[in-house]
């Protein structure tokens, strides 16, 4: 079969110049232009990667097991998966597309603004434009700005608990039926600890309250990773969760945190997943819950950023971020992003939690009351149910009349 695929692909490559076309988009590069031409008519032009990069001077490396396309020159390039929305950038950047990258008639075929994003992260330092009005790819030697270089780049600074998706609306294509509960660490792995206090014990009792909450007063199924002090790999979590549909199960991972001196730190902070950490600290953190587990390519451009599923990443981490630093009254240290395996690794939508500093000596010992910890499960159940009344809001009003 693999064979045979690779065989597909090398023939289509090769008549590719002489299959019907639908019009033509014009590529300017070095003061030349060439007519592309167009495998759809409007107002879906797909244009042929591999006939650009060839006129451009860009390798093109086609990964037939991985479907992936591998675009590079000069140290850059930029990697597309069939199918999967995004496209990932010199390794580090997410890149979102406004529709999927597919083969049509033997080719690998993209819209032309997807094109242009794609061109502009292997030429950085030039200018890549699209004009609708003349059909109109233009590659400029003029050099951007540093504001125009940074356009498009998200703001990753520590974001407030209500800076995300504040006042829009959710897609309206997730329906909320499963709740996955991964409670930290496990057996030999302690996580944090100070005087005899492990991360482990504290997200466990916290993460089985939280279940029992959600199954005595919900008609939701739950599912912990761990219901016993045992150690779980990172790999086989995230296994776990996507038993479940992707469109109707949400994954939350719940955390203690500790700064890397024996005391300090302070605050709650809530995290989605992005290649790229909100700062120094979170790449930090997520380099230690990561556990020297590497997620390859494959896995990031398969499982991570499932079309639709950001929208609900980021609504729950607010409403959990916001539920628990107002009624546990620790500070906001925002929603931030960070690459965290269990994150990459889950198709649906998906969080961690760190819930307090068990290096802080006043928050530890918070942590240690059975109480705190029921109440620590009552926010975070909370904002589930606010998140699940959104979701089914977001149904209603997706639904056709």
């Amino acid at each position: 079969m693999k064979f045979a695929k690779l065989l597909f692909i090398a023939l289509a490559f090769y008549i590719i110049f002489s299959l019907p076309i639908w019009g033509s988009v014009t590529l300017k590069y070095d003061n030349n232009s060439v007519s592309i031409g167009s495998f759809s008519g409007n107002p879906s032009i797909l244009l042929s990667l591999h006939e650009i990069a060839d006129y451009c001077g860009i390798d093109f490396l086609w990964n037939a097991p991985n479907e992936q396309i591998i675009l590079s020159r000069d140290g850059k390039n930029v990697r597309l998966m069939l199918n999967n929305q995004y496209a990932l950038a010199n390794g580090t950047e997410l890149v979102p597309l406004s529709s999927f990258p597919s083969v049509l008639q033997g080719a690998f075929v993209l819209q032309p603004n997807d094109t242009v994003l794609v061109l502009s992260k292997i030429f950085p330092f030039k200018t890549v434009s699209y004009d609708e009005q003349t059909s109109t790819i233009a590659i400029t030697s003029e050099e951007k700005s540093e504001s125009t270089q940074n356009a498009f780049i998200r703001d990753r600074s520590t974001d407030s608990s209500s800076a995300f998706y504040e006042g829009s609306d959710l897609p309206g294509n997730f329906n909320l039926k499963t709740v996955v509960i991964d409670p930290g660490h496990g057996g030999h792995d302690a996580g944090a600890n100070r005087n005899r206090v492990y991360e482990k014990d504290i997200v466990l009792d916290i993460s089985k309250k939280l279940a029992e909450l959600l199954k005595s007063n919900t008609k939701l199924k739950v599912v912990l990773t761990r219901s016993t002090d045992v150690f779980i790999p990172l790999s086989q979590r995230t296994s776990i969760a996507n038993r479940y549909p992707a469109d109707s199960t949400l994954f939350i991972c719940i955390h203690c945190n500790a700064s890397r001196s024996k005391v300090g730190g302070h605050g709650t902070e809530t995290y989605v997943f992005d290649l790229e950490a909100t700062d120094a600290e979170a790449r930090a953190l997520a380099s230690r819950e990561n556990e020297g587990e590497s997620m390859d390519l494959t896995m990031i451009l398969s499982h991570c950023y499932h079309t639709g599923t950001e929208p609900y990443s980021l609504d729950i981490a607010r409403r959990v971020q916001r539920s628990l630093t107002t009624k546990l009254g620790f500070d906001d240290r925002g929603v931030r992003r960070a690459p965290f395996y269990v994150l990459a690794g889950t198709k649906m939508p998906a969080i961690l939690v760190e819930v307090a500093y068990l290096s802080n000596t006043e928050e530890r010992e918070k942590l240690q009351s059975e109480s705190f910890r029921q109440k620590t499960a009552e926010a975070l159940y909370d904002a589930i149910i606010g998140f699940q009344d959104a979701v089914n809001k977001s149904l209603a009003k997706a639904k056709p009349n």
